[in-house]
């Protein structure tokens, strides 16, 4: 049974230690699931923004991965506002569409490939922290980093995750 004195104080807690940019992305970002719901094509500009902040916050938790994801957002926001805005235009109207099953195939690919290329460079070649969410903060005292131990670790308020220095 779902202990809700806990769960308000949990979730008290979180709203808390949110930092005013966090505060402000996450409502940018509610208000792009609102608007893409009604398929305004505002929903790209608030997401974009709230994207935007999002790199800003990892780059300053030390999370290149993350602000290379928002990046991403960043870039396919303003792709989706050109695309939206263009299809108004020509049509009146906003066609929703499916990708056919090897584009996600061939997504997923990329993604996987992508990944492995990616985590031997940040697990040798960089200090970026390792985000891991609900890890209680005493667990990452410290990590492993080319067989050497480093570290230290520290709580923040960016999405509530247990950070480890390496």
């Amino acid at each position: 049974m779902m202990d809700w004195s806990r769960a308000i104080d949990s979730v008290w807690s979180g709203l808390v230690a949110t930092s005013p940019a966090e505060a402000v992305s996450v409502a940018l970002g509610l208000a792009y699931a609102v608007l893409a719901i009604r398929r305004s094509r505002w929903c790209w500009a608030t997401g974009g923004l709230s994207s935007a902040i999002m790199i800003y916050l990892s780059l300053n938790a030390r999370l290149p991965m993350q602000a290379a994801l928002q990046v991403y957002y960043v870039v396919i926001s303003v792709y989706g506002w050109w695309h939206w805005t263009r299809e108004e235009e020509a049509q009146g109207t906003l066609a929703v569409t499916t990708w056919p099953i090897r584009w996600h195939l061939a997504a997923c690919a990329a993604v996987v490939t992508i990944s492995a290329l990616t985590a031997h460079w940040l697990a040798t070649q960089t200090q970026a922290c390792m985000a891991i969410p609900g890890l209680p903060h005493h667990l990452g005292q410290a990590c492993t980093q080319r067989g050497s131990r480093r570290g230290s670790s520290s709580r923040t308020g960016f999405t509530g995750s247990s950070l480890i220095r390496c």
